[in-house]
């Protein structure tokens, strides 16, 4: 229920205490003046009957305060009534709060009462009653709770209006119609406040009443003008009121909705700046692709000499009765000649075109094309021969046969399928076909472009003018080398073919198997060997072996692959409860194992001190090794270790590391073997039987991967490309395969512009992404947080499903497995199709519009330092150079915007 309060500055009085705790001070029934207060009425009397209204005044409120104070003990009741007395003696404010905590306020002066009868009121104990006459001088309840409304420039010309429609405007002016809604019962005095840059200040009611002020406010100023009091300073306290037009009117808003129009001309929409501190951090430092200071080939014309620009040279004819560089005719307005050739009459005849030597090698696509303007309308095909060094032809493929109108330049082109061995070049021949020419017949030939793709592309040529993002070069003398065309490629992007997150085998052992190891993450399945199917397990983490018995060998045999020659082994090794001795107790990695006697092995030695390593060669039954045995660095009997086993034709390889470092960029063995021939893997835990310092010992063993090291970045780089698609300010990155290219085992999109030294092991962060596929159909992708072996991740690989042409937008959360510095290789990973779109389709392109990762379980939308501020979404930045560092979300506020604002309190005639 409501209730009554006084107070002073420093003084507070509940006056329902002894209501609500059985002590304090009381208002009792019988309180008088909280009603309308008295007016005084002005009258005009004339000659005739009655009297005419001219006006009235609202006198001062009386307000009769009968009190009670019940206190329990003499001294309370003195300090009570000490307390009231010194608030009575100035200035107070009576309130009446209401249940929701407001309150209606007056501002009153002791001007009687206080006294009392004494046996009747008190006897001077615990209980005293008065009355107390309070004179209220402003009469009006005053409401606690404040009232506003406000127009300001919010940019774009257009002036932000609450409630109301906007009125368009220029954009120097804040303008709009404010409806002001009073909700006492009496009229209340508005307080304006305008905040600068601005000058001219107008306001007018809907009934005329107003005022101008012809100031000029700065950046920072602040205007107020108090229309009770008639004052209008700035934010200084300096008086401003001179700059009031003539006549000001300050009028008070009635009770009820009032509509006024407020104008401020040579405004400012303000600056949005970051308030307190950062919210959220992207951490990838090119999300957009947009910083591409670099370019990057995305096609090759292996002709060198495509436009004849100098001579003859790599062109030449058949069947032709004369044939020559000639100024006739050209295709391009920018070459000068074509190669000429004369029909002899009654044999086929045309020009050809050759590509370097050493140009094409076996497996690469080709297609060949050029231009024909005949002086005969006939029908011309493309053979696309393979040629060895010895320019012996080792084959042709001939394409679709093109009628070419008479005297009109016409493209004829065909595709070659894929190089056999031993190819060297390729000559691209253009010959007719059907109806043999007449004597005297002319071709032309120009523009040849010779190169590595399933299709008929664009032509290009080094010496062409840049065309939208790309440019063109020669890659050594101009039209005598090939040339290329480029784009723009981003900081961080990569593409490979060839190493990929899904080697030929892979296990993470997040399973759980009681007896036995089951099926690998890549499909292999597993036997074992020595001991019983009990001493083997997987935890849902690691492989698990326990050696029982010492003198036995503990093998684990992986199905697949079958048979490789080259390859690369990585795997974890860790034994938390071995006791070294002597004997040392080894981990040996078998490799080309055709055999019991013969294969290669990398052996992991768990010694007294630290663990070392050695290779092995066994060829026929006899063994060769290695005679050093280098430590890991770091490492004891019982450290967590990883190891890298590489064989590629005749060199053996071998380096290990403490687990959660940086893997080492040299090689703690490189050694030439005798055996060479390709066989499986497998590993083994070795328990000499020498070994007495006690049973059992569990060996754990997780992250195997086998990749064929041969199949690498490059293999496939001449028809897989990546770059910086799009303008600048809206580029993304993308991957592109040509259709028809062969299948490598792997294909990797990935980007590095990540600040790794922020992703710390065992935080949570958030992955975002935008991606598309075009031409693949709508395939998986594979997304991880890794180096390129996989050995070093941060994020497991997580499969995104039904990626198609539209955008796809990807949100993981997960814990960091590692700390990303350790690894400066370390980035977005992206597993693509591994077969290209058919023949003759269209390319398969892979792209991403962004990529975040933020720290935290973030739930927003994606960010980067280019984000549009707003008051909303927030204040974004980048931490230094744009699209070249971390970027990062703030609260926002805005500073230096042009407003006017209304506030004024509401009062009341009477409360009640």
């Amino acid at each position: 229920m409501p209730r009554l309060q006084l107070e002073t500055a420093t003084d507070v009085l509940n006056l329902d205490d002894i209501l609500n705790k059985g002590v304090g001070v009381q208002a009792l029934r019988g309180t008088v003046g909280l009603g309308l207060p008295e007016v005084s009425v002005q009258w005009l009397e004339g000659a005739g009957d009655g009297a005419m209204f001219r006006g009235q005044r609202v006198l001062p409120r009386d307000i009769d305060l009968p009190l009670h104070i019940k206190a329990n003990s003499r001294a309370e009741m003195k300090a009570l009534l000490n307390k009231l007395s010194r608030m009575l003696a100035g200035e107070c404010t009576l309130r009446l709060v209401e249940d929701d905590g407001s309150d209606w306020s007056v501002r009153v002066r002791r001007v009687g009462g206080g006294n009392y009868s004494y046996g009747l009121d008190t006897i001077g104990e615990k209980d005293f009653s008065t009355v107390i006459t309070f004179r209220a001088g402003d009469p009006f309840w005053i409401y606690s709770r404040t009232s506003s409304t406000k127009v300001e420039n919010s940019g774009s010309g257009r002036s932000l209006l609450k409630g109301l429609a906007t009125m368009q405007v220029s954009a120097s002016q804040a303008i709009g119609k404010m409806l002001l809604d009073n909700t006492g019962s009496a009229p209340a005095y508005p307080v304006w406040l305008v905040h600068g840059p601005g000058s001219g200040l107008e306001v007018v009611s809907n009934t005329g009443q107003g005022f101008k002020w012809n100031g000029t406010l700065g950046a920072n100023d602040i205007l107020t003008i108090d229309t009770k009091a008639g004052t209008v300073v700035d934010q200084a306290g300096a008086n401003r009121y001179a700059d009031l037009a003539a006549a000001p009117r300050f009028w008070p808003i009635p009770p009820g909705r009032t509509s006024v129009t407020a104008s401020l001309l040579n405004t400012s929409a303000g600056t949005i700046v970051a308030k307190g501190g950062v919210l959220w951090k992207n951490l990838v430092t090119n999300p957009r692709f947009e910083s591409a200071p670099t370019t990057t080939p995305i096609r090759t014309n292996l002709m060198p000499n495509p436009v004849l620009a100098n001579d003859a040279s790599n062109w030449g004819a058949v069947g032709a009765s004369s044939a020559a560089r000639s100024t006739e005719q050209n295709r391009y307005g920018g070459t000068v000649a074509s190669y000429k050739t004369v029909a002899t009459g009654g044999v086929t005849f045309g020009g050809y075109a050759n590509s370097l030597a050493g140009s094409v090698v076996a497996g690469d696509p080709v297609y060949g094309s050029m231009y024909v303007y005949s002086s005969a309308a006939l029908d011309f095909k493309i053979n696309v021969e393979f040629k060895d060094s010895a320019n012996v032809k080792l084959s042709t493929v001939s394409g679709s046969v093109v009628s070419v109108p008479a005297n009109t330049w016409t493209r004829v082109g065909g595709y070659g399928g894929l190089a056999p061995a031993n190819t060297s070049y390729v000559t691209v021949a253009c010959y007719t076909t059907g109806t043999l020419p007449a004597a005297g017949d002319v071709a032309y030939f120009d523009a040849a472009l010779i190169e590595k793709s399933t299709s008929m592309e664009n032509f290009f040529e080094g010496s062409w003018s840049a065309s939208g993002i790309y440019t063109h070069r020669w890659t050594g003398t101009a039209h005598a080398s090939t040339s290329e065309m480029l784009a723009p490629l981003a900081t961080g992007q990569e593409g490979s073919a060839g190493l990929d997150i899904t080697p030929l085998l892979r296990d993470t052992f997040t399973r759980s198997v009681t007896g036995g190891v089951g099926t690998s993450d890549s499909g292999a399945t597993y036997t074992t060997g020595g001991g019983t199917t009990a001493n083997y397990w997987v935890d849902g983490s690691r492989l698990n072996v326990k050696a029982t018995t010492p003198g036995i060998t503990y093998e684990v045999i992986p199905s697949a692959p079958t048979a490789l020659a080259d390859f690369d082994i990585t795997m974890l090794i860790h034994t938390p409860d071995l006791v070294a001795d002597p004997s040392n107790p080894r981990i040996n990695i078998q490799a080309r194992r055709v055999d019991g006697n013969n294969f290669v092995e990398a052996r992991v030695w768990f010694t007294d001190a630290n663990i070392t390593t050695s290779l092995l060669n066994r060829s026929g039954g006899v063994d060769t090794s290695t005679t050093a045995y280098p430590g890991i660095a770091g490492s004891t009997t019982n450290s967590p270790v990883r190891v890298r086993f590489q064989g590629t034709g005749n060199k053996l390889r071998l380096r290990g590391w403490l687990d959660g470092t940086a893997e080492p960029t040299t090689w703690a063995h490189e050694w030439t073997c005798s055996h060479t021939a390709a066989g499986p893997a497998r590993f083994a835990t070795v328990f000499p039987a020498a070994y007495a310092k006690g049973v059992p010992a569990t060996w754990q063993f997780d992250d195997l991967t086998v990749t064929n090291p041969t199949i690498r970045e490059g293999a496939a780089q001449d028809w897989f490309h990546c770059w910086a698609d799009g303008s600048a300010g809206s580029r993304y990155g993308r991957w592109r395969v040509l259709p028809g290219t062969p299948a490598p085992k792997w294909r990797v999109a990935r980007s590095k512009a990540l600040s790794r030294t922020e992703i710390v092991a065992g935080q949570k962060y958030t992955l975002l992404m935008r991606m598309r596929v075009q031409g693949w159909g709508s395939p998986g992708i594979t997304v991880a947080l890794a180096n390129p072996g996989y050995g070093n991740r941060v994020m497991d690989a997580v499969t995104v499903s039904s990626v198609g042409s539209a955008w796809k937008d990807v949100r993981v959360v997960f814990t960091a497995q590692a700390d990303a510095s350790v690894d400066s290789t370390i980035g977005l990973y992206c597993g693509l199709p591994l077969n290209p779109p058919a023949a003759g389709s269209g390319h398969g392109t892979f792209d991403i519009a962004y990529w975040a990762v933020v720290p935290g379980d973030y739930t927003g939308t994606y960010f980067d330092g280019d984000n549009k501020d707003t008051e909303i979404a927030g204040y974004y930045d980048w931490t230094g150079t744009p699209h070249a560092s971390v970027s990062t979300n703030s609260l926002a506020e805005v500073q230096g915007r042009s407003s006017i604002t209304c506030t004024w309190r509401p009062r009341n005639w009477m409360v009640i």
